[in-house]
């Protein structure tokens, strides 16, 4: 593969600072991200820097290169970017802070945050945003269930299956070992209501508050669920019962775990799948 460095050539409104690094800004951050271009400089290597093209590039096409068009998963993949080039902690920073206004931000932070080296690169701020998230969790568990499934005309006892699965989920993500039990006990019990319900318990059966709990158990499972619920989850998406970026999170989870590499980026420190299988995973999943 040829890798492409580009001369450093950045917009009027990307500054640089005192380091000569690029200086991005909290109102246009977006544009600034989709003008980017990273260089190569002796603390970055070339597989650094190819990544980071390639993960950039994902984000132009999938935003369509407009800057109203990003989501939580366009502000996670920029922070990896920002990551893996050794960023200066105030352009990381400011990618982190984007990400947590994004809607979505606090799924992403409880489901990735196995995956990820933010918390090392920014421990404060990505754990007192971590606990923010997950006091919110618990204020959401107070809603009752029932009243839940009866103002969106849901079934009650799928609803209060699904919110005891979604606490018992993040109970005890930071004591692995208690947490594993858990875990096995909520595979059971998604692999009962598939069985059930023969689908995957999505925005219809759910509603947006709990359209994601499946998908979570599935994710914190292993490699042979991962795989066997994969043709489920891309079939959710494709039917708009879940959302798209859930769908990458597991196949890079599996092609790491099977193969020690990945497709979308979004398992910090694994390296890139050769171009042919990327391409070839993309086409098959439609993405």
């Amino acid at each position: 593969m040829r890798f492409l460095f580009f001369p450093l050539l950045f917009p009027a409104f990307l500054s640089l600072s005192q380091t000569g690094e690029p200086h991005f800004t909290f109102e246009n951050f977006e544009q600034q991200v989709l003008d980017f271009n990273p260089i190569l400089t002796p603390k970055i290597t070339e597989k650094e820097i190819n990544f980071a093209e390639m993960v950039l590039e994902e984000t132009r096409k999938a935003t369509k290169k407009n800057p109203a068009n990003f989501n939580v998963a366009d502000y996670w993949n920029i922070c990896t970017v920002f990551l893996n080039l050794k960023m200066p902690r105030e352009n990381l920073e400011l990618a982190f802070r984007k990400m947590l206004l994004a809607d979505g931000s606090c799924e992403y932070l409880s489901s990735l945050k196995d995956d990820t080296k933010l918390d090392e690169a920014l421990p404060v701020l990505y754990q007192q945003s971590l606990n923010k998230c997950e006091a919110q969790g618990n204020l959401q568990q107070k809603v009752d269930p029932v009243a839940y499934a009866r103002e969106n005309r849901l079934d009650p006892a799928l609803i209060r299956a699904l919110a005891e699965i979604q606490e018992k989920d993040q109970r005890y993500r930071d004591k692995p070992t208690e947490q594993a039990v858990l875990d096995r006990e909520n595979q059971i019990s998604i692999e009962a209501l598939f069985e059930k319900h023969q689908t995957y318990i999505g925005k219809s059966l759910a509603g947006e508050e709990f359209s994601y709990v499946m998908w979570m158990v599935i994710q914190h499972s292993n490699i042979p669920m991962m795989e066997r619920y994969l043709p489920v989850l891309h079939t959710a998406v494709k039917e708009g019962e879940l959302e798209p970026n859930t769908l990458k999170l597991t196949i890079d989870r599996i092609y790491a775990g099977k193969y020690d590499y990945q497709i979308f980026g979004s398992q910090f420190g694994v390296p890139m799948a050769p171009e042919d299988i990327i391409h070839k995973v993309k086409k098959e999943f439609g993405i």
